[in-house]
């Protein structure tokens, strides 16, 4: 097993970096996952190599600093751009902290119900291909598909592969099954 170097980051710590980054504020948080010991370990550990700091203006009782926030060597060390770094025309479309964009992104079983609309159909190594599904997954969907009321041919023919499509019906009955 590699020895770990000076600069790589234990699960334990990259999990509690992660969950800051996300954080709205950027706090670092106890996961529930982690155990308060070993938090507080790994806590010592990022400080030090100053990957997290106190927050500013956050005094508790008796003066002491009680939050701790990511900062942007601790953004970069988990591979996050840090929040300065995004150009303004980019924190327009898109969520800095995820980089998801404004606009929804259709889902997979809207895409699956897309490639089964044409005319040929599809093959079921292509629908597990476009969705990123192993082949299981995408046939159960087919099931949930069906089960929803939307009406799926299987089309078999001598050596080639098994297609499906959609059989004719009216657009109200297909809108009717995605609701």
């Amino acid at each position: 097993m590699p020895r770990k170097t000076a600069d790589t980051l234990s699960q334990t710590q990259r999990l509690i970096l992660t969950q800051a980054a996300h954080h709205p504020e950027q706090r670092v948080l106890c996961p529930d996952t982690i155990k308060p010991p070993t938090f507080r370990a790994s806590l010592s550990v990022l400080r030090t190599r100053g990957l997290i700091a106190d927050m500013p203006h956050a005094e508790g009782k008796r003066g002491r600093q009680v939050c701790l926030i990511i900062t942007a060597e601790g953004r970069a060390a988990i591979g996050i751009m840090p929040l300065a770094l995004v150009a303004p025309e980019e924190a327009k479309g898109s969520d800095p902290i995820s980089g998801a964009d404004d606009k929804p992104k259709p889902s997979k079983q809207a895409l699956l119900i897309a490639l089964l609309s044409q005319p040929e159909g599809a093959t079921l190594e292509t629908l597990a291909t476009a969705t990123h599904w192993l082949p299981h997954t995408t046939r159960a969907a087919l099931t949930r598909l069906r089960q929803r009321g939307l009406a799926i041919l299987t089309v078999r023919a001598a050596g080639v592969s098994t297609r499906y499509k959609l059989a004719e019906q009216s657009p109200a009955a297909s809108a009717e099954a995605m609701a």
